[in-house]
This record gives structure tokens, sequence and C-alpha cells, in this order.
């Protein structure tokens, strides 16, 4: 186990923000639900839904994009959109 808790990047909150869109478009699935589907512990489902504990790993990326039938090159070439892309209020200050 590490020894100090990496901290949460934008592109991990971004890519966990898309897959909270999927879950919302799916109905809400239940942790439980996901977790079966996904092959992870209801516990880890919902830390990465909450943003807590460990950044998520590649295996969990794979894992999510795998249970939403999302193709991961597509979650990734739109979550590198969306971290790029500049916030409402930087779009205000350049105009």
């Amino acid at each position: 186990m590490a020894r100090t808790a990496r901290i949460w990047s934008d592109i991990d909150v971004a890519m966990i923000d898309f897959f909270a869109e999927k879950k919302a478009d799916e109905g809400n699935p239940s942790l439980r639900v996901l977790a079966a589907r996904l092959g992870m512990k209801h516990t880890r489902v919902g830390d990465l839904f909450n943003k807590t504990n460990g950044t998520p790993t590649l295996q969990e990326f794979i894992d999510l994009c795998l249970g939403f039938n999302v193709k991961p090159s597509n979650v990734l070439d739109e979550v590198c959109l969306l971290y790029t892309s500049p916030s409402p209020r930087d779009r205000s200050v350049s105009r």
C-alpha cells in the first residue's frame, strides 16, 4: 500500500465525471449492481464515484469502459477535450 495517497488530478475527476453521466443515463443503478457488472467490490465503485481514496487505476478505467460499453480511446479523447477546453470563466475573459 502506498505511504502517501495520490491526489486526484483534474483528468481523474473528468474521467469519473464522464462515467457518472453514463451511470445517470442508465437510471443510476446501485453500487452493488455496478460492482457485479464491473467485477469490482461495491466499496471501490463507491470510492471512485465519490472521488475518494486511491485514484483510478488503468485496470479500473478499462473495467468502467467495458461495463458501460464504451471504447476506451473514445473516453480518453472526450476527457482530454474537456480537460483542455477553457472553462466558462476563462472564455469570458478572453473575449
